[in-house]
């Protein structure tokens, strides 16, 4: 049921890399972030555990999105 992804991409001169999985089923869209990294001007941002992403009926929701930034943490949850 699901399937892997693994690669990068430099939109507007961020090169950002990721790795997980994703899966569609029973109208949701799910999307496990297994790791993941960009740098924005100058500062790396990077995935410091796996996460998940959910899409459905059209709202998106996160669940602890935790990143290692600039030498500290930050945890997104919504």
């Amino acid at each position: 049921d699901w399937t892997g992804f693994s690669g990068g991409a430099t939109v507007k001169d961020i090169p950002a890399r990721a790795e997980g999985r994703v899966k569609i089923a029973d109208g949701t869209t799910s999307v496990e972030i297994a790791s993941g990294e960009a740098t924005v001007r100058g500062i790396k941002a990077a995935i410091a555990q796996a996460s998940t992403l959910s899409i459905a009926n059209g709202a998106a929701s996160i669940e602890k999105l935790m990143l290692d930034v600039g030498g500290g943490s930050l945890t997104v949850s919504g």
